[in-house]
């Protein structure tokens, strides 16, 4: 049987796990998407009245990556994760959007958006809530 963990454990691992936090996020849920009728781009309009976590994370990637045959092509893909604090509230659910609002270390990660695809529940130690991420990447249909 394990033994519980120690609430004094606990709070150094949050701490330390804080510290390495790197981004400034908000989390927000699409309500719809709009078509501009002058460029014929579509934009995702956000729920102005979600109200998500707002405050500081840490972006990181895996360190391993997978290759992916499609077609003639193989593709190279690799899993990016946003790591919130372990008492972010609201807990951020499947399909909501993570919005970099500010970077300390990489200035072009500000104003990109995220799709949550996984939520992890944080380990035995509860450090931090880990969010697989994929990247809402501009394309043809939603430039600005």
């Amino acid at each position: 049987m394990a033994r519980p963990l120690s609430p004094r454990v606990a709070a150094y691992a949050r701490a330390a796990a804080q510290a390495f936090y790197n981004i400034e996020v908000s989390v927000g849920r699409q309500s719809r998407t709009a078509l501009d009728e002058d460029t014929g781009l579509i934009s995702t309009v956000f729920d102005t009245e979600f109200s998500g976590y707002s405050g500081p994370a840490k972006f990181w990637m895996s360190n391993d990556s997978q290759v992916v045959s499609v077609g003639d092509g193989d593709y190279s893909t690799v899993s990016t994760f946003i790591s919130l604090p372990w008492d972010a509230s609201p807990v951020p659910q499947l399909d909501e959007y993570v919005v970099i609002t500010s970077s300390y270390e990489d200035p072009s990660l500000q104003d990109k958006v995220y799709r949550i695809v996984g939520v992890d529940g944080g380990g035995v130690v509860r450090a931090a809530r880990r969010l697989q991420v994929a990247s809402v990447s501009d394309n043809r249909d939603t430039r600005e």
